[in-house]
């Protein structure tokens, strides 16, 4: 059932995402159906739509349905891609004995979420110079640590 605090995220989430239209056009949904969602609605959007939504607004959809997690889904792209190039760069050294780290896609994954996580904070708290060759050099550190 669409309760009030749902209802409420919902105008929070597309008014800061550019208003109601932008939302509707990037969502690809009708006026009255965002209307409806955030008025009279007595259920909660169908899972396609939510997670539609959600990317539209650039919020979360764990977010839309319970407020417990963060708003913001957004992603440094450029970051990333440089995070994800130290890791790929860190795996492929060979170590003592002259073999390569091997890990399997989830471990990888969640080693780079871990130092994006670490770069963004020190980047946020201006830690960091924003330099590429200094993220890199961080990045790299960070992961000799690991």
């Amino acid at each position: 059932m669409a309760n009030e605090a749902f209802k409420q995220r919902l105008r929070e989430a597309y008014q800061r995402a550019g208003g109601q239209e932008a939302v509707e056009r990037r969502a690809k949904i009708a006026q009255t159906t965002l209307s409806y969602w955030v008025g009279p609605a007595k259920k909660l959007p169908p899972p396609d739509r939510l997670a539609e939504l959600a990317a539209a607004c650039d919020v979360t959809v764990e977010w839309l349905l319970t407020g417990a997690a963060p708003a913001v889904s957004g992603i440094d792209q450029q970051l990333l891609a440089v995070v994800l190039e130290e890791v790929d760069r860190y795996l492929a050294r060979p170590r003592r004995g002259g073999r390569r780290r091997i890990m399997i896609p989830a471990d990888k994954a969640a080693l780079a979420a871990k130092i994006y996580a670490l770069v963004a904070q020190r980047l946020a708290e201006d830690r960091t110079p924003k330099r590429s060759g200094d993220i890199q050099t961080l990045i790299a550190n960070l992961l000799l640590q690991q």
